[in-house]
């Protein structure tokens, strides 16, 4: 029996200054917080034992401290994801604590999109018009369940192009977008991974991971590919009703 892992792809409740962006509704709206109401409920029928969330593993102290206060009605939620569905999520299955796992510093690797915009702005014109396509003109009017299925399932799909067009800018000379990559990007992601497994400590382990849809595949692929765990789809828990 291995442990299970369900990576969520979500999109940014806030705005967000990633390569791919979505002007996002109010999460704070009576609307929206219906709609996550329901998406919480339904995920808890997957019966999480931790919830992983897209927040730097260095501030885990903090975050332990603003869950507590969270959950006994000291702390008000700010309206990114991992405290609008992760927070909620966690407190709903009476979890003590939520876990950060990510990185994201600094590490010298050149703009590839200024080099890009300078040298070859044809490719990145391309880069643009396909990231575009990512998101249908009325993504924003989704409710967050077919949000997350579709980042589950069409958005996965067309993610990994993006990352190929990336991979073609730049020469011989100044690979920029391999560079960005390969020492970003995919270093990155696998130190997101490495810590996501290193939160394993049953067999029974059922983990949940709530992250931005531009890792998703990447995620998912690097797990699966561990050998070390069971893969399940969002999409079995996210129901029609």
């Amino acid at each position: 029996m291995k442990p299970t892992i369900m990576v969520v792809n979500t999109y940014h409740f806030n705005a967000a200054n990633d390569l791919i962006n979505v002007e996002p509704a109010n999460i704070l709206s009576d609307t929206k917080q219906k709609e996550l109401l329901q998406v919480i409920n339904q995920l808890k029928e997957y019966n999480p034992s931790k919830i992983i969330i897209e927040a730097p593993a260095s501030r885990f102290t903090q975050i332990y401290s603003n869950f507590s206060s969270y959950i006994q009605g000291e702390y008000d939620l700010q309206k990114n994801e991992s405290e609008q569905l992760g927070f909620r999520l966690a407190e709903a299955c009476g979890h003590k604590q939520v876990y950060p796992v990510d990185w994201n510093e600094d590490v010298g690797v050149p703009d590839f999109f200024a080099w890009g915009q300078q040298n070859t702005p044809e490719k990145i014109e391309e880069l643009t018009s396909l990231s575009n396509q990512l998101f249908p003109t009325e993504f924003s009017s989704y409710n967050i369940k077919d949000a997350l299925k579709y980042l589950d399932g069409i958005f996965d799909q067309k993610n990994a192009e993006v990352y190929m067009k990336i991979a073609q800018i730049g020469n011989s000379k100044e690979p920029v977008g391999i560079n960005w990559l390969v020492k970003y990007w995919h270093y990155r992601n696998l130190i997101i991974c490495r810590n996501i497994i290193q939160l394993i400590d049953q067999k029974h382990d059922r983990l949940l991971v709530l992250y931005g849809a531009g890792h998703g595949y990447l995620l998912k692929k690097l797990l699966e590919e561990s050998g070390e765990v069971y893969m399940e789809r969002v999409t079995k828990y996210l129901s029609s009703d």
